[in-house]
């Protein structure tokens, strides 16, 4: 249990299906899981407003949310969210659990 140690819930949740359940998914898969928690984090903590204290954090925010067309946020940093966007969620969702329910991996 001390192995499941990590600053997210997605963190301890990938150290939990590497060590316990055997199961890796792919780092690309993780990092956009990642994004989209970011966004989540933003919208239920922030109003939706990209303002998580870290100056870091936020830049990173924009610059994925900029490589995206589906998602956009205002002048004053507050994130707009797409009918595709959440379509885009969606299929990432489905695609971690085709990962995880998968026999070959």
């Amino acid at each position: 249990m001390n192995d499941l140690r990590g600053n997210s819930i997605l963190e301890r949740s990938k150290v939990y299906l590497k060590k316990l359940v055997n199961k890796e998914i792919p780092n690309d898969i993780w990092e956009e899981l990642l994004n989209i928690n970011k966004i989540r984090n933003c919208i239920v903590h922030n109003e939706g407003r990209i303002n998580t204290g870290n100056e870091d954090r936020d830049r990173n925010i924009k610059k994925y949310i900029d490589q995206r067309e589906d998602i956009t946020y205002d002048s004053d940093d507050i994130i707009e969210l797409t009918k595709e966007y959440c379509n885009h969620v969606l299929d990432e969702i489905w695609v971690l659990f085709e990962n995880l329910y998968s026999k070959n991996r």
